[in-house]
């Protein structure tokens, strides 16, 4: 082929075409052959054909693409050096891309989007400007900020459909506020609809757990910090507490036991027959209202020192049943009570526990039911 390794076309060596040369078929139909395969072998100008080899440009520089337009030949495309292709703008770096991922460079005003349908920017990719209010990475909806993370300051704000809805600053995480209720450290705090719902807290002075609704003063508000107490509200009143020495109080502000209860209280009851068997199961009830339906033999927990029950004890409809209580069941004087025998009778016994024995008491016979 007439054309060489740069792609320069030269005539057949030997052609005889100069000036007065008469043409003849001997030597022109050879030559012309070989110029109408060059021929179909460019490119047109309009893309006719197409091409079947690889399209090679050369390299380029910066200020000279080596793919650029006729009338902008500072803005196209070209190459760097070893697996490094470069996108220039008016001679400026755009995006550049490696083997190991690409890079988006731009000015301070410069921005980068990622849309799906005409007029929404899915994803709007834009650098930090000097002031505050600046987006970051977003999606906007037709023209309007629709939700976007933006950095003001030195807090990083995520918005939803023009409202922040998150935010991050130096000293935590809020959500659903502006404003997280953070004392002298740093944490997270939810809040919906302007009620707080949960704050986590941790501080040079304390730690803290909170959990509350609007203030300490409605809702719910569980924290624990430092020397503070541990505070349950419902209907804007405060119902329990545990306070630095571990005492629970329920209806009472100042709990002076372990467990301090304020006003009236019920135990848990169990009701049951007893047939010829029975095992007492505190879990059940510490109250047992236990109906005689046989000659019973009792078995009763390990005596755990401070524990304390009640047996209700009532002949069945047809009376006359007896009771054989445990060995680990002490009595006074070492005699065990004669149960009433009278059907529909009850009789009623107190138990408490030295952590060995259940000493027993009869609290009363023979009740009419």
């Amino acid at each position: 082929m007439p054309r060489n390794g740069s792609g320069s076309y030269s005539l057949p060596s030997g052609n005889p075409v100069v000036t007065g040369t008469t043409i003849e078929a001997s030597w022109a139909n050879t030559t012309l052959s070989d110029i109408g395969n060059e021929l179909t072998n460019s490119l047109s100008r309009t893309g006719a054909g197409g091409m079947t080899g690889a399209f090679r440009a050369a390299d380029g520089t910066s200020t000279l693409p080596g793919i650029a337009w006729g009338s902008e030949t500072s803005t196209g495309f070209y190459r760097a050096g070893t697996s490094d292709m470069r996108a220039v703008i008016a001679t400026t770096l755009i995006q550049k891309w490696i083997a190991t991922g690409t890079e988006i460079s731009g000015s301070t005003t410069s921005k980068t989007y990622v849309a799906t349908d005409t007029g929404k920017d899915r994803v709007l990719i834009e650098p930090q400007a000097s002031g505050s209010g600046t987006n970051i990475i977003g999606t906007n909806n037709a023209g309007s900020g629709y939700a976007k993370l933006t950095l003001d300051g030195s807090i990083l704000a995520f918005n939803y459909a023009g409202t922040e809805a998150m935010r991050l600053d130096s000293i935590g995480l809020g959500v659903g506020t502006t404003s997280p209720a953070f004392g002298s450290g740093s944490g997270v705090e939810i809040q919906r609809a302007g009620i707080a719902t949960l704050r986590l807290e941790n501080s040079t002075a304390s730690n803290s757990f909170e959990l509350y609704a609007d203030s300490a003063a409605n809702g719910i508000n569980l924290r624990g910090r430092d020397s503070s107490p541990m505070v349950f509200w419902t209907a804007n009143t405060e119902q329990m507490r545990i306070d630095a020495s571990g005492n629970l109080g329920i209806g009472v502000a100042s709990p002076a036991a372990k467990l301090d209860v304020g006003g009236d209280y019920r135990e848990k009851v169990n009701t049951a027959n007893t047939g010829t068997a029975y095992t007492i199961n505190l879990s059940d009830g510490t109250i047992q209202i236990l109906t005689l339906t046989g000659n019973c033999t009792f078995t009763f927990p390990t005596a755990t020192a401070g524990k304390s029950f009640m047996i209700l004890l009532k002949q069945d409809g047809t009376g006359g049943r007896t009771v054989t209580w445990p060995a680990s069941v002490k009595w006074p004087f070492s005699i065990n009570p004669t149960i009433t025998s009278t059907a529909s009778r009850l009789d009623k016994y107190v138990f408490t526990a030295d952590g060995t024995n259940w000493y027993g008491s009869n609290a009363g016979q023979n009740y009419t039911v």
